[in-house]
C-alpha cells in the first residue's frame, strides 16, 4: 500500500463521513474548524490532498483561513480526539515529503508559466455567470465544458484550490471580482482577465470600473499572457491560428464557427495587444512555424492596422486571412451564431 493510500484510509477512519474526490487524490470532509466557530459545514468544503503532488495540505473552501500543511500537529487540531492520530504514519509522511515541505510550490518555469489549474468547485451563484456566457454565445454550455476553457468563476476558489499564499489586490477588490466578474485564465497561468457582467447596474470601485480588469496572480511575472483556449496540436502539421480581440469573440469563433475543434487549432484573444505582436509570439515563443493565421476583426478597426500587418509579414511564408462579421448592426464576432455573417478574404 502506498503512503497516499495509507493516509486516505486513516482520514476515512478519523472522519467517518469523508468522501474521495473523483481522481482519488484528495479526501473531502466537513470542516471541523468551521464547526467549532459556530458555522457547521454540511457540504464537505475541506479538501485534504494526499501528497501525490507535493506535501499533503488541507484547505477549506468555506473559510480561507482554514488551510495549511497537513502536519501531525495540524491533523491533531482537526480531530476531536488527537490520540487517534497515527503518529508513525504522520512522521513517515513528513519524512517522505521533506523536500516538498521546504520547497516553494509555484516556481516560475522557463517559459513564464505557473503550474496550477482552475478550481472545479462551483458555487450556486456561479450559475448566473454561466448563464451570462451562454446568453452571449447563444449556447447552453455546461460548467465542465467551460472549465476546460480555463474560465474562472471564483478568484477566491482558484487561490484556495492552488494554495496560493499571496494576493495582489485588497480583499474588498477580490470580493467584488468574485461577485460581479467572470474570469479567463491566461495561457501562462500568471494572470486572469476578468469581464464585468453587471452591465453597469452596480457601482464598483474606480480601479475595477472598466468592462475588463486584469488580475495578476503573482507580481513577479512581467508578462500577463494571453487568453488561449486549450487545444491539442502537432507542431509538425499545419496549424490554424485564430486571433480575435476579445474573450467572447474568440469563444464565439471556437464554438459557433469552428465547431469547438481543438485539434491543430489555436484560439487566442489578443486583448489590448497588436495582431503583429501576437503573431510574432506564436512564431518565436510558441515555436509554431507551419501556421496559417486567421484574424477576426472588429468592424471599427483602425484603417492602418491591416496595411501594417500586410507590410510586416508579406515576406514570410505564412498565410493571413481576414474574417469580418457583416451582419447588420454587429461590430464583432462576440455574439450568437444567428448574428454572424462571415466574410473572408486573404490579406497575405
Amino acid at each position: 500500500m502506498s503512503i497516499q493510500d495509507e493516509l486516505r484510509n486513516h482520514l476515512h477512519y478519523l472522519f467517518p463521513d469523508a468522501k474521495d474526490n473523483g481522481a482519488k487524490t484528495e479526501v473531502m470532509i466537513n470542516c471541523p474548524l468551521c464547526k467549532r466557530e459556530g458555522h457547521e459545514d454540511h457540504g464537505h468544503h475541506m479538501y485534504i490532498s494526499l501528497g501525490y503532488k507535493g506535501a499533503p495540505q488541507y484547505n477549506c473552501f468555506k473559510d480561507s483561513t482554514h488551510k495549511g500543511l497537513l502536519t501531525k500537529e495540524a491533523l491533531s487540531s482537526l480531530v476531536d480526539n488527537p490520540v487517534l492520530v497515527n503518529d508513525d504514519l504522520m512522521d513517515k509522511l513528513k519524512s517522505n515529503s521533506k523536500r516538498e515541505y521546504n520547497r516553494v510550490r509555484y516556481t516560475i518555469r522557463n517559459n513564464g508559466k505557473y503550474n496550477f489549474k482552475v478550481s472545479p468547485y462551483i458555487r450556486k451563484e456561479d450559475e448566473l455567470k454561466r448563464q451570462y456566457i451562454c446568453k452571449r454565445l447563444g449556447l447552453d454550455l455546461s460548467f465542465d465544458e467551460l472549465l476546460k476553457d480555463k474560465i474562472v468563476f471564483s478568484l477566491t476558489n482558484l487561490i484556495k484550490y492552488n494554495y496560493i499564499n499571496q494576493i495582489t489586490r485588497n480583499e474588498y477588490i477580490i470580493n467584488c471580482l468574485d461577485k460581479y466578474f467572470v474570469g479567463f485564465l491566461t495561457n501562462n497561468n500568471s494572470s486572469i482577465i476578468f469581464r464585468n457582467i453587471t452591465n453597469g447596474d452596480i457601482k464598483l470601485p474606480e480601479s475595477i470600473s472598466d468592462r475588463y480588469v486584469k488580475y495578476k496572480l503573482f507580481n513577479n511575472n512581467p508578462f500577463f499572457g494571453y487568453y488561449i483556449i486549450p487545444s491539442l496540436c502537432n507542431l509538425y502539421d499545419m496549424i490554424q491560428i485564430h486571433l480575435a480581440e476579445g474573450t467572447f469573440d474568440i469563444l464565439s469563433v471556437f464554438y459557433n464557427l469552428r465547431n469547438a475543434n481543438r485539434k491543430n487549432n489555436v484560439y487566442i484573444s489578443i486583448g489590448g495587444n497588436t495582431y503583429e505582436k501576437v503573431i510574432e509570439y506564436c512564431i518565436c515563443e510558441l515555436g509554431i512555424v507551419n501556421a496559417e493565421f486567421h484574424i477576426y476583426i472588429d468592424n471599427d478597426i483602425k484603417k492602418y492596422v491591416l496595411p501594417n500587418i500586410q507590410r510586416t509579414f508579406k515576406n514570410l511564408e505564412i498565410s493571413i486571412w481576414v474574417h469580418v462579421n457583416t451582419f447588420t448592426g454587429e461590430k464583432d464576432f462576440g455574439v450568437d451564431k444567428n448574428h454572424i455573417r462571415e466574410y473572408v478574404y486573404k490579406l497575405v
